[in-house]
């Protein structure tokens, strides 16, 4: 592995961990959950797992250098998308709330490339 394999796993794990912890400072100091953290947490959750799926499995490998991009917006989707509704919520800083529609355009692209890779490998070994 690369050292940029090891900081997209440890950015991964990180961002799970800080998942759950606010998962779990939502449900024991909120006094309601609101569907915006609770759907925050989710994504969170998920592209961090892809993340860590991608460089693990071999996917990276299978899709050589075409799909170098797909770890990178996962996780500028993570920072500008998941970590802007937590200032928003827990901290009311709506600053940097400008960012949150180019997180989830980063999600977003990130999920076409991945497609769009598919397909094209698929196109290539026939």
């Amino acid at each position: 592995m690369k050292n940029f394999d090891y900081f997209y796993i440890l950015f991964a794990a990180v961002n799970i961990l800080v998942s759950v912890l606010v998962s779990a400072l939502s449900a024991h100091f909120m006094t309601e959950r609101s569907f915006v953290i609770t759907q925050a947490i989710t994504m969170q959750q998920l592209h961090s797992l892809m993340i860590i799926i991608y460089i693990v499995t071999g996917l990276k490998k299978i899709f050589e250098k075409k799909l170098y991009i797909f770890p990178m917006l996962l996780a500028f989707g993570i920072l500008f998308f998941c970590l802007n509704i937590y200032m928003v919520y827990f901290f009311q800083i709506n600053f940097f709330s400008v960012l949150t529609p180019l997180g989830g355009s980063c999600f977003i692209l990130g999920w076409v490339f991945f497609i769009v890779s598919i397909f094209l490998n698929f196109k290539k070994k026939k």
